[in-house]
């Protein structure tokens, strides 16, 4: 009996210990979550966090397309759902998904991404909702999926968790999956928040950029504009001076030849009289 309430108490003394320890990890996170905006940096934190806290072998987070920048107007049952972080246990693991794109959220993906609903599946291939995985996808036959959702219930995209051995996962890994994308989902949708913002900005920013060269080459414009005219200005000062100077010379030249001529005149005049008393002077004699 002493040694059954021994045993009991260590096994509880080693689930709070567990449970204590999985706190102190979601804590970390939340902290860490809080000093990070940039949003694929944030996903791929979330995601690292979704395996460890599991132990699984690889954890994917999937964005809707309307959040992933696509907007794809489609039929709900036919909308594709994008990677957007992977966290494996082995880079190869980790290549092997990336290769693989886009899903499709059907079969056991259906409750998760459209339902709303966690699901914890002990053995996939025993699940009739089991419709096989694409081709050269890594066994699987434990599965965990939680949907992540902001405060206005806006669909954000969803956790997938898998490991290729059986009964992996607990409903207490489905309550701690559910701790960190409540806390994700506030953080992811504050980084697109502010990655907007940032977006508009930017464009903002461009847009007054633009502006700027278009009224800097216009003053340029301008400026050669002027600065043509001013050339034509000095040009025609420069022939208006020329042609004041030839006619100032023109002036001068027409006022020395007036000037000889009546000293010529004036000459002519005086010989003429010179000449007179000349030819009365014997007269007289």
């Amino acid at each position: 009996m002493a040694q059954n309430i021994e045993e009991s108490r260590a096994q509880l003394g080693g689930n709070l210990q567990i449970q204590a320890d999985e706190l102190e990890q979601l804590n970390r996170i939340a902290i860490a979550l809080t000093s990070e905006f940039d949003l694929q940096k944030l996903l791929q934190m979330i995601t690292d966090a979704a395996r460890r806290v599991t132990a699984a072998q690889y954890a994917a987070f999937f964005l809707i397309p309307e959040i992933d920048g696509k907007n794809a107007q489609q039929d709900v049952h036919k909308v594709i759902f994008n990677l957007a972080a992977i966290s494996g246990a082995t880079p190869a693991i980790e290549k092997h998904f990336r290769h693989l794109g886009p899903v499709e959220g059907i079969g056991l993906l259906h409750p998760v991404f459209w339902e709303g609903s966690s699901i914890v599946v002990d053995d996939v291939l025993e699940d009739r909702r089991y419709v096989g995985v694409p081709s050269g996808h890594i066994p699987v036959r434990s599965f965990l999926g939680v949907q992540l959702r902001t405060r206005e219930e806006s669909i954000l995209g969803a956790f997938l968790i898998g490991d290729r051995r059986p009964y992996r996962f607990s409903t207490r890994h489905v309550e701690l999956i559910e701790a960190l994308s409540a806390q994700a989902a506030v953080t992811i949708h504050n980084a697109q928040l502010i990655a907007r913002e940032r977006q508009a900005m930017e464009q903002y920013a461009a847009q007054l950029e633009r502006e700027v060269k278009e009224r800097t080459a216009e003053l340029e414009r301008r400026n050669q504009e002027l600065s043509k005219y001013a050339t034509n200005m000095r040009m025609l000062h420069d022939e208006l001076t020329e042609a004041q100077k030839r006619q100032m010379l023109a002036d001068d030249r027409s006022r020395i030849a007036q000037e000889l001529h009546d000293r010529v005149q004036q000459t002519l005049f005086t010989i003429g009289l010179t000449g007179t008393r000349c030819h009365l002077c014997p007269l007289y004699d």
